[in-house]
Order: C-alpha cells, then sequence, then structure tokens
C-alpha cells in the first residue's frame, strides 16, 4: 500500500501502457497484489490518481489493472508457452464533488499467446507473441467517435549479446487506450480533429542494457513506428541512467 511498483515494473504491452508514464508521473499510489508461483504470476493494483472530497470541482480518477500470465508448457520442453491476460480499466467521475467533465470508465483488456526458445551462445533467446486487444467504453458517452474497438498485434523478438531487437505488425479498428502509447490509438490526445478508423503500423525496437555496477545501468534504446496508409515514419532515442540504490537504515524489532 501506498506508493506501488509501478509503471515499467508491471510489464504491461506498450498499447495498453506506454513506458513514458516513468517520466510523466514517476509515482503510482494505491495498492497493489503479486503472486508468483512455477507457472502462474499476476500483478493486481489499484492507482488512484485523484482523490476527492465533498463538494470538490475535480473529478476523482482511478485506474485498476492487472496482468498474470499463464505458463502451459513442460518447463523441460525445447519451446515454452505461455497465455498472457491484461485488464485496465480506467474511471473519472466522483458522486460527492461537482465538476464540468462527463463520467467515464474505460476497458480495455488483452490476451493471446506467446512462445519463448531459449538459445546458446550470444544468441540468447527467441520469442514469438500474438495478442488481441480489446477496447470498450462502459459508459458510452465519451469524447472519442466509437465505443469500441480491437487490435491485433504480432511480434518476434530476439535477444542477443548486443542487446534485444523487436519487430512487430500492429492493425487496429478503432482501438483507445487511457495509458497506452499514442501511436498506436485512433485518436490523438491533443489534436481533437484526429482520427483514423483503421491503424496500419510497422515497429521496429532496439534496446540494449549495460550493466555498469550492482545498483547502476545503462541503457540506449531506439525505436521506429512506420505508418502504411500514410507512409509516414515516427522515431525515438534515448540514453537512461538507472540508479538503484538499496542501503539499511535501521532494524525494528515489532515482538520481543
Amino acid at each position: 500500500m501506498g506508493a506501488i511498483k509501478g509503471h515499467v515494473h508491471h510489464n504491461m504491452p506498450e498499447p495498453l501502457l506506454d513506458p513514458e508514464w516513468q517520466i510523466n508521473r514517476p509515482v503510482e499510489t494505491g495498492i497493489q497484489f503479486l503472486y508468483n508461483s512455477h507457472r502462474f504470476n499476476a500483478d493486481l493494483w489499484l492507482d488512484w490518481n485523484q482523490f476527492i472530497k465533498m463538494n470538490d470541482t475535480i473529478p476523482e480518477k482511478f485506474i485498476v489493472g492487472l496482468n498474470s500470465n499463464l505458463t502451459i508448457s513442460n518447463p523441460e520442453s525445447r519451446w515454452n508457452w505461455n497465455i498472457p491476460f491484461q485488464m485496465m480499466v480506467s474511471h473519472r467521475g466522483g458522486q460527492i464533488s461537482n465538476y464540468n467533465q462527463p463520467m467515464e470508465s474505460l476497458l480495455n483488456l488483452g490476451t493471446g499467446i506467446t512462445t519463448e526458445k531459449k538459445l546458446t551462445g550470444r544468441l540468447k533467446s527467441l520469442k514469438l507473441a500474438t495478442q488481441l486487444f480489446l477496447y470498450k467504453d462502459l459508459t458510452d458517452k465519451n469524447e472519442r467517435p466509437y465505443n469500441n474497438g480491437y487490435a491485433i498485434y504480432p511480434t518476434a523478438c530476439v535477444d542477443t549479446h548486443w542487446g534485444e531487437l523487436m519487430a512487430g505488425l500492429w492493425y487496429a479498428q478503432d482501438f483507445f487506450s487511457l495509458k497506452g502509447n499514442p501511436l498506436f490509438l485512433s485518436t490523438s490526445n491533443y489534436m481533437k480533429e484526429f482520427y483514423k478508423k483503421d491503424r496500419q503500423m510497422i515497429t521496429l525496437k532496439y534496446n540494449y542494457n549495460l550493466p555498469f555496477k550492482k545498483q547502476i545501468k545503462f541503457n540506449f534504446g531506439t525505436e521506429a513506428y512506420y505508418d502504411l496508409k500514410t507512409q509516414e515514419m515516427e522515431y525515438f532515442y534515448g540514453l537512461n541512467v538507472i540508479f538503484t540504490p538499496s542501503f539499511k537504515i535501521a532494524t525494528l524489532n515489532y515482538l520481543e
């Protein structure tokens, strides 16, 4: 409870949760449940974005998320097969405050199948995945020209000694996610007149991590997004220094 292990630690697909939220809103506050076993792991959380009190002039805002993964193959097999399942529900409303925005409740679901093969040498692993994403407006009163949609996203990823390379093909129709990467959506998060019912896009990503010390890591990444319909290219590159210090402050004995 309190400040939870959020953003990139949720390990959500980019269309549902944009990694840039790690910078735009670095702390998630709420409650979180983590479960991890031999064949199943899950992350269930509530991120309370905006709290309200009686007669406030702002709406309450919160997000409920779930990311889970079920292993269906024998751990000794050459290929490891998994079924992921994701859910995100975002809500804007509040019955005890006075605000001029319409109430909004959005639902995103994601599932599919992934397979991964461990390799030897400089090639560490090969991963193939196909995921289906769904979008539904539970109130049917949103500001967008559609209330539901879907997307399909097959990807291939190879992890090597020189970094991780991923390629994907995104096809979507009337898709929206409140926290997802805006490049995957049918509407814009800042241009109200922008609307593309069908999205067809090729994605390419390269990521390289260089551990410097036990608690210091350098990360370089570059990404490209090519829209097949408009023949436009968007790209990103960045260098990050990740510093995660851990040190003991005190030992407290609650039971004596």
